[in-house]
């Protein structure tokens, strides 16, 4: 999220169109989410929120909150994603979805990812099980919308099904290679609030086990 990104949430809070028909629960706040953005980038250890862009045009959102069962340590991530209305329906949520699980799961130790939609919405619905979610049930009168309380499907994905499920492969839609990378890194790092203090090192415990035990750590593919 950049500051001349800020158009979107405007839009979105005031625009039902904007919001989508199960995204929509009335007006909001249109300055709130720069009030969340100067205090933390809108990255913060229990929420966190990216734009969608495609050929560098922003498109809408993706966003993460954490779920508790019971104890604090017994937590997962719970995702949603709003698109603005005139680049819906062509398959850039479901590779939206797609890159915002890999990046969950590689970046926190979460095992289950949550999301959610309304039972009428059969296009995130069937989203959903691209990116290789399993519906878990329905969640009933749990969303108020349009003057009525409404049922949810309640969908998840584990850790291990990430890349054995349907969803593995589609969404390729990952940055360049090379310097066009730490171009696009820099830009957006540059426009936080914050800056990196040091270089991050370099993790080697992955590499170490794997030659100490003598395979490969559970979870990952082979490599070739």
């Amino acid at each position: 999220m950049r500051l001349d990104d800020f158009w979107l949430f405007e839009r979105q809070a005031v625009d039902p169109e904007a919001g989508g028909l199960f995204n929509w629960s009335g007006y909001k706040d249109p300055t709130s989410a720069r009030r969340q953005f100067d205090q933390n980038g809108l990255l913060g250890p229990d929420a966190g929120r990216l734009v969608v862009s495609t050929g560098g045009t922003v498109i809408g959102d993706v966003a993460w909150s954490r779920v508790t069962y019971g104890l604090p340590t017994w937590w997962c991530w719970n995702i949603g994603i709003s698109l603005l209305p005139e680049f819906r329906y062509r398959g850039l949520g479901t590779a939206a979805q797609t890159q915002l699980v890999r990046y969950l799961f590689e970046t926190t130790p979460a095992e289950r990812i949550e999301a959610y939609t309304d039972v009428q919405n059969k296009p995130e619905q069937r989203a959903s099980e691209k990116v290789g979610f399993t519906r878990d049930g329905v969640l009933r009168s749990t969303q108020f919308r349009d003057g009525q309380w409404c049922d949810l499907y309640l969908y998840s994905l584990l850790r291990q099904e990430l890349e054995t499920g349907p969803g593995y492969g589609y969404g390729e839609l990952r940055p360049p290679a090379g310097e066009a990378v730490s171009e696009a890194v820099s830009e957006a790092v540059s426009a936080l609030p914050f800056r990196p203090v040091g270089r991050p090192r370099r993790c080697a415990g992955r590499a170490r086990y794997a030659r100490s035990a003598g395979a490969r750590p559970a979870g990952r593919r082979a490599g070739p």
